[in-house]
């Protein structure tokens, strides 16, 4: 169980790695991802920091902003990631 929660915890970094190079590529500043994703200034950080679980929501919210695939988003499949 151990390594799945390890697993796990290197993906969500991966993912929260992705938004912040796509939200630096696109010029938003964190305040301005906040606001476009509904989450407060700080929750954005602790997501975009892989500190936070991400909601369904949230990672919609990006693919639609960066307009990119969710799964290009998760798995970092495309030439654009």
């Amino acid at each position: 169980m151990e390594n799945t929660m390890t697993g796990m915890d290197y993906k969500i970094r991966e993912v929260a790695r992705r938004i912040r190079e796509l939200r630096e590529i696109s010029g938003f500043t964190v305040e301005e991802m906040a606001a476009r994703t509904d989450l407060s200034v700080e929750e954005y950080i602790a997501c975009e920091s892989g500190s936070r679980n991400m909601s369904i929501a949230f990672l919609y919210r990006c693919v639609l902003i960066f307009g990119v695939d969710m799964g290009d988003l998760l798995e970092g499949r495309s030439p654009r990631l």
